[in-house]
């Protein structure tokens, strides 16, 4: 009994590292995302990091992630705006991030 206890044990542990049952790995859909650069208005009264894209036009992050809170660093954003709110910075309009990828080099 304990040699037909132990096979199936070592036939479900074999089974489940089995390569063909994995998803394939999918490719990032970034068609919903905008495309932003990290730009560190610091030096500016008020304000902190601005994100802009590639129409320049700037945005203010009320919720930058301080993983992405890199000058230069280029990044991909789901946000929507964020009415009723005022900030002293003026840096650009005013957002809410929803969702942020990072592609590696």
């Amino acid at each position: 009994m304990y040699k037909i206890y132990c096979f199936f044990i070592l036939f479900f542990v074999i089974a489940g590292c089995s390569s063909k049952n994995s998803p394939p790995h999918q490719q990032l859909d970034l068609s919903k995302y905008t495309e932003m650069n990290v730009v560190d208005a610091r030096s500016l009264d008020g304000c902190s990091f601005l994100l802009e894209d590639n129409s320049a036009v700037r945005y203010q992050p009320v919720n930058l992630p301080d993983s992405v809170a890199v000058d230069g660093k280029k990044i991909f954003v789901l946000f929507v705006d964020e009415k009723n709110k005022m900030t002293t910075c003026m840096g650009g309009r005013l957002i809410r991030i929803t969702d942020v990828k990072v592609l590696k080099k």
